[in-house]
C-alpha cells in the first residue's frame, strides 16, 4: 500500500523545462510496470519540447487548462478532460496554450 497528499509532495522541474513545476505521486519502482504517476504546472505559454521516450509510453490526462501535443507532427489541442496517450518512440511536444495554469495528470508505464 502507498498513500499520498498533493501537499505533501515536493515539487521539481520536469525534465524538459524547469518552468514546468511537477509533483511525483508514484516514484520508480513502486509498482511493476507503473513508472510514474505525476501532476505538472505548465505556466501560460510554456512548452517540453519534442522528445520520445523508448523505455515506456506515456498517458496525460488535463485536469484544467489547455494544451496544443504534436504527437509525430499531427496537433491536437487538449482541453479539460481529454485524455491522450503518447507509444514508445513517439515524439512529442506539450504547449500551455491558454492564458491560465496548464494542469496535467499523467502516468508513464513501462514499454
Amino acid at each position: 500500500m502507498h498513500f499520498t497528499n498533493l501537499r505533501d509532495l515536493e515539487e521539481i522541474g520536469v525534465s524538459h523545462n524547469h518552468n514546468i513545476r511537477k509533483k511525483v505521486f508514484i516514484e520508480p519502482n513502486t509498482l511493476q510496470n507503473l513508472i510514474y504517476f505525476s501532476r505538472a504546472v505548465f505556466p501560460p505559454g510554456e512548452t517540453a519540447k519534442t522528445h520520445n521516450h523508448s523505455d515506456m509510453a506515456e498517458v496525460f490526462y488535463v485536469s484544467s487548462g489547455c494544451a496544443q501535443v504534436t504527437v509525430n507532427g499531427k496537433d491536437f489541442i487538449c482541453r479539460e478532460g481529454s485524455c491522450i496517450t503518447i507509444e514508445p518512440h513517439e515524439n512529442h511536444q506539450l504547449t500551455n496554450t491558454g492564458d491560465q495554469d496548464l494542469i496535467l495528470l499523467y502516468l508513464g508505464i513501462q514499454a
